[in-house]
C-alpha cells in the first residue's frame, strides 16, 4: 500500500507556491460560521472558524495526508503574527454569545511555527471564558507544557487527528507519519496537561474496501476511548480535490463510504463508549456524490438520524432510520466486495 499511495500522491499533488492557491486576504480567517451543539446536556449554539495560517507542518514537509485537501487555504505567503491577530480579533467580533468556541486552522494550533504563543495568548484572553474552547493538532506538536500553558485559563478541549488504530493503514493508506503509540503518548500529554481530549477518526480512507473501513474505524474509536478521549468524531472519507482520494476517484477506483456505513460505524462504536464519553458523527457533504451517501432518496432521512444521534448522544436516534431498498445494496457489497479486486459495482450501483 505504502508504494502505491506515495506514487499517486506524488506524482499527482500540486506544488506549493506555483498558482494552486486562490489569492486570499491573510488578515480574515478561512471561515467562520455557527453551528448547533450538545455540551453539558444542553444544545447551545457553537462558533466555529477556521484561522488562515502557514498550514499543516505534514503538508509543508511530506505533502500532507492522503484525503486532506485544506492546503488551499494556506496563503503562499504565512501571515505575520499581526494578521494571525486581526483574525482572531474577527472572530472574536463574530461570536456575540455563543458558549462554544472552536477554533482550528488548516494544521495544528499547537504547532508554535504555525500559530505563535503571543497568538495562543490572544485566543484565551478573547475566549478564555467560553463554557469550552476547542482548538486541534497534530500529536507530534502536543506536549504537557503546551496544554498546561493554556489549560488552565480556559476550559479547554484539544482534538487530534487519530484516523486509524492500524499502524499500516496510518501510513500506506492516510500518509498520516504517526502511529497509534505517538497519539497515545499524545492523549496522555494532553489529559496530563489539564485538556479534555477529542479524538477523530476516518471512515474508509483508501485501499480500504467498505467493510475493512467500517471494522477500522470501530477499532480506531475504541483505541482513542481505551486513550481516555472524551469525544470521539468518526468522519467519513469526503472527496477533496488535488488529493490523492480525488485522483482515484476520478479513476473509478474509490467511492465515499455509504451513509449506512456511517449509522453501523457509529452503532458499534458508541456501544464501546464508557459513562461520560460520546460517539458522533457529522458527516462532511454528506447526501453528495462527494461525501457519505445513499442512494440518493434516504439521503436526507439518513443524514437526519445521524445528526439526531450527535445532539441526543443516544443510539435510539440511529433505530429509527427508515428502511430502504438502496441498504439491501449495501449489505451485498459488504458481502461480496472483498471477493473482488477493484471497485465492488460498476458506477450507478448505489445511485440507480
Amino acid at each position: 500500500m505504502e508504494g502505491l499511495a506515495g506514487w499517486m500522491y506524488d506524482h499527482r499533488r500540486r506544488p506549493r507556491g506555483r498558482g494552486s492557491r486562490e489569492a486570499h486576504d491573510p488578515g480574515a480567517p478561512a471561515a467562520v460560521w455557527r453551528e448547533r451543539e450538545l455540551l453539558g446536556g444542553e444544545h447551545v449554539d457553537a462558533l466555529v472558524a477556521v484561522l488562515r495560517t502557514r498550514g499543516c507542518s505534514h503538508e509543508r514537509l511530506r505533502g500532507g495526508c492522503t484525503m486532506c485537501g485544506y492546503a488551499s487555504d494556506t496563503p503562499a505567503e504565512p501571515p505575520t503574527e499581526e494578521l494571525l491577530l486581526a483574525q482572531v480579533r474577527a472572530v472574536a467580533a463574530q461570536r456575540r454569545d455563543a458558549p462554544w468556541v472552536k477554533l482550528y486552522t488548516s494544521g495544528s494550533m499547537l504547532d508554535p511555527d504555525e500559530v505563535p504563543q503571543g497568538v495562543l495568548d490572544a485566543i484565551v484572553g478573547a475566549f478564555g471564558d467560553a463554557r469550552r474552547l476547542t482548538v486541534e493538532s497534530r500529536a507530534e506538536h502536543v506536549t504537557a507544557e503546551r496544554v498546561r500553558a493554556l489549560a488552565p485559563r480556559c476550559n479547554l478541549e484539544v482534538a487530534i487527528g487519530l484516523e486509524s488504530a492500524c499502524d499500516a493503514v496510518l501510513e500506506g493508506s492516510v500518509a498520516k507519519a504517526m502511529t497509534l503509540g505517538d497519539f497515545r503518548r499524545a492523549a496522555a500529554d494532553v489529559r496530563a496537561g489539564g485538556a479534555a481530549l477529542r479524538a477523530y477518526v476516518l471512515l474508509k480512507p483508501p485501499l480500504l474496501t467498505e467493510s475493512e473501513a467500517i471494522d477500522d474505524a470501530v477499532e480506531a474509536a475504541a483505541a482513542a476511548l481505551s486513550a481516555g478521549a472524551a469525544t470521539v468524531s468518526i468522519n467519513p472519507v469526503n472527496v477533496q480535490a488535488g488529493t490523492l482520494v480525488d485522483f482515484l476517484g476520478h479513476r473509478g477506483q474509490y467511492e465515499p463510504p455509504w451513509l449506512w456505513s456511517v449509522v453501523e460505524a457509529l452503532r458499534r462504536a458508541h456501544a464501546l463508549a464508557p459513562p461520560g464519553a460520546q460517539v458522533l458523527s457529522s458527516p462532511t457533504a454528506g447526501g453528495t456524490p462527494r461525501g457519505a451517501h445513499t442512494c440518493g432518496a434516504c439521503d436526507r432521512g439518513v443524514l437526519a438520524a445521524i445528526e439526531r444521534h450527535r445532539l441526543e448522544a443516544s443510539p435510539r436516534a440511529l433505530d429509527a432510520v427508515e428502511g430502504c431498498g438502496c441498504k439491501d445494496r449495501w449489505r451485498a457489497q459488504l458481502a461480496l466486495e472483498g471477493l473482488m479486486q477493484g471497485p465492488f459495482g460498476p458506477r450507478g450501483y448505489r445511485r440507480l
